[in-house]
């Protein structure tokens, strides 16, 4: 993923990085690094203890990728062999 001109893989050493969205004005995404997944919101990393969120589906596996709104994020997320409806929001 590229955010003004830089490859945020490379300069962050993600695997992956994917879902940028604005979340309430400030830039959020999720990223793989060494087996772990975090977001990024507001250029603060932190780690979600999940081992795979679903996203990049294609049709019908589509409306398991993240869904954005202006204030939160919702997604599917796996731990071991649990699966897990989360969403992250600033709610004030």
């Amino acid at each position: 993923m590229v955010r003004n001109g830089v490859l945020l893989n490379e300069s962050y050493g993600y695997d992956e990085a994917f879902g940028f969205q604005l979340l309430n004005g400030k830039p959020f995404y999720f990223y793989a690094r060494n087996e772990q997944i975090g977001i990024s919101f507001a250029d603060e990393e932190i780690m979600l203890g999940f081992d795979k969120i679903l996203h990049f589906g294609c049709c019908s596996a589509g409306m398991l990728n993240p869904n954005r709104a202006e204030r939160m994020v919702s997604f599917f997320a796996q731990r071991n062999e649990a699966w897990y409806y989360v969403e992250i929001g600033v709610y004030e």
